[in-house]
Parts: structure tokens; C-alpha cells; sequence
């Protein structure tokens, strides 16, 4: 069981790596697809670690709106209350998802010291314990 699972679209790679990187600098455990094991169902795998993981953090880009796993990743993690969007692109989260807070990630540069990483940091852990 991982603390975060990392929902993304596969053109947001290098965006969802420099995130993973931080959040297990920070000591959060990180699931993200870049650990399905050749050979494995993908989709039960994806299926097992969104199920098992703590929270659920969907990067929204252009590109993530438009995919269909972000979508239904994004979707399961609302019905299950694991949900933390994250909005790296305006106008990039669907209408099903916008009455949710997202932080916003506008500009971010993949520190994993900045202001933005830092609530983050802090949403993940209060889901981590609990509130």
C-alpha cells in the first residue's frame, strides 16, 4: 500500500517523475504506472493501487482532461474521498471536477521546496492522518 497514487497523462511524464521524485524525498510512499511490472495486467494493477493507495493526486493538464484513465482515476478517487487535484494547465480541469478545490500548480518548476509543493506536502499528510 502506497500513500499516494499519481494520476497523470502519459504526455505530463516528466511533470509526474519531478512530483514522484519530491513526495519520496519527503517520505510520502508513491505509486505511479512507471512501477507495473512487465508481464503484469496493467489495468488490476492501476485498479489495485488506486484501491490500496491513501490518496490520490491527478495532475490536470490539457492533456489529462482528455484522457480516459485520468478521468475515471480521477473519478473513483472522488467517490472514495481520496481525491487532490492539482491544476498545472488554466482551464484544464472537466466540468464534473470543478466544484472540487484544486491547488493550483500554474507556473511550478518542479521544485519540491516551493510554496505550491509545500500545501501539497501538507494536504497529503492530513489525508495521511485521517482529517
Amino acid at each position: 500500500m502506497k500513500d499516494a497514487f499519481i494520476s497523470y497523462a502519459s504526455e505530463d511524464r516528466p511533470v509526474a517523475q519531478q512530483l514522484a521524485a519530491g513526495l519520496e524525498q519527503s517520505g510520502v510512499s508513491v505509486w505511479w504506472d512507471r512501477q507495473i511490472q512487465v508481464g503484469s495486467e496493467w489495468d488490476k494493477t492501476i485498479e489495485d493501487a488506486l484501491a490500496s493507495a491513501t490518496c490520490v493526486v491527478v495532475l490536470w493538464t490539457g492533456h489529462a482532461k482528455d484522457s480516459r484513465w485520468v478521468r475515471a482515476e480521477a473519478r473513483e478517487a472522488l467517490n472514495t474521498e481520496k481525491v487532490v487535484p492539482v491544476m498545472l494547465e488554466a482551464n484544464a480541469i472537466p466540468l464534473a471536477f470543478t466544484g472540487i478545490q484544486a491547488l493550483c500548480f500554474l507556473g511550478w518548476e518542479g521544485e519540491a521546496g516551493s510554496k505550491e509543493f509545500d500545501i501539497l506536502l501538507s494536504v497529503i499528510r492530513a489525508k495521511l492522518e485521517g482529517k
